[in-house]
């Protein structure tokens, strides 16, 4: 082997980099991110995270063609039948699904009571992307 192979060698084990060493591009606490056109003018980000970790989504619009954040809404509480529901005050919170219909961003949560035998709820909420900008969370039963 001569001095400019070992060389060569060497610096591909230098700059070898290890599992351990690698940090994620997106936090592990992080489940999906979405990116979405609405109403052929609002660009929209979607961070829906680890609900064992961080129950809560959080909804930003963008502007474009520099994508940079206009506005950013976290949902990690909402108002369902005029009681607080808190994503992370739970057992267990659940999003079930994520969808843009229209203007709107509709998501399902199932949501689990603190405390012994206190039960579930199951419901639906909108969040109106329009008028430049993002509505609070609307929520009902399903």
């Amino acid at each position: 082997m001569t001095k400019s192979s070992v060389f060569i060698l060497a610096v591909i084990v230098l700059n070898t980099v290890y599992a351990s060493e690698i940090e994620p591009t997106i936090p592990l606490k992080i489940s999906e991110v979405k990116t979405q056109l609405i109403n052929k003018k609002h660009l929209v980000r979607i961070i829906e995270f680890n609900t064992e970790h961080e129950p809560k989504i959080i909804i930003e619009r963008l502007a474009r063609p520099s994508i940079k954040v206009l506005e950013k809404l976290v949902i990690s509480k909402v108002k369902l039948n005029n009681k607080i529901i808190d994503f992370e005050n739970s057992a267990a919170t659940s999003f079930e699904s994520i969808v843009v219909e229209g203007n709107d961003i509709k998501f399902v949560v199932d949501y689990f009571y603190l405390g012994k035998g206190a039960g579930s709820v199951l419901f639906e909420c909108k969040v109106n992307v329009n008028n430049e900008n993002i509505s609070e969370p609307v929520c009902s039963e399903k």
